[in-house]
């Protein structure tokens, strides 16, 4: 009985440490249209300044649509009561390459937003990245064709009472 249970100890172990030692690190997240079904959205990012945190998608708020001028990329969260929302508006005829928001010379001036609601305190917080002269907001887009929109973004958001939110490692995909 007791040989049989140092080989059992051991096999547990191993496979233990298998399992746990190729494990992707938690703060890595992996942001890629190949993994999306048609008309969802995947964004990542982290914030802070006037509120400070991460965004992740659940899959359940997440959506994308594009048409022969815009993207509308969008995708939602919730902790709590709390609910967390964004949308990116992007030109479907920009290629791959990195724009800075205050020299994008696009159609429409509200590029993204980010909205935080509170139901409880009756409070919505929403900040924005636009074509202002005073945005300082970049988008690359290193994939954009018919069927999906992939790029990483970084910068300031700002709300309409003057309040900031400065997000880095963003990242975004989508498919059509």
């Amino acid at each position: 009985m007791k040989t049989r249970i140092f080989p059992i100890a051991l096999l547990l172990a191993l496979s233990s440490l298998l399992f746990t030692s190729c494990s992707k690190d938690s703060g890595e997240s992996e942001v890629s249209s190949a993994s999306l079904t048609a008309g969802k959205s995947d964004i990542t990012f982290s914030y802070s300044g006037d509120k400070s945190g991460s965004f992740t998608t659940n899959q359940l708020l997440a959506g994308s649509l594009r048409n022969a001028t815009f993207m509308n990329i969008s995708a939602g969260n919730n902790q709590g009561t709390t609910v967390y929302s964004v949308t990116l508006f992007v030109e479907s005829s920009l290629p791959a390459g990195t724009y800075n928001f205050k020299t994008l010379n696009a159609v429409r001036t509200d590029l993204m937003t980010f909205s935080i609601t509170e139901p409880l305190t009756n409070k919505i917080s929403s900040y924005t990245a636009d074509t202002d002269a005073n945005s300082d907001f970049t988008l690359n887009i290193t994939k954009s064709d018919a069927t999906a929109f992939e790029g990483s973004f970084s910068g300031t958001l700002k709300s309409a009472d003057g309040k900031s939110l400065t997000v880095t490692n963003g990242k975004v995909a989508a498919k059509f």
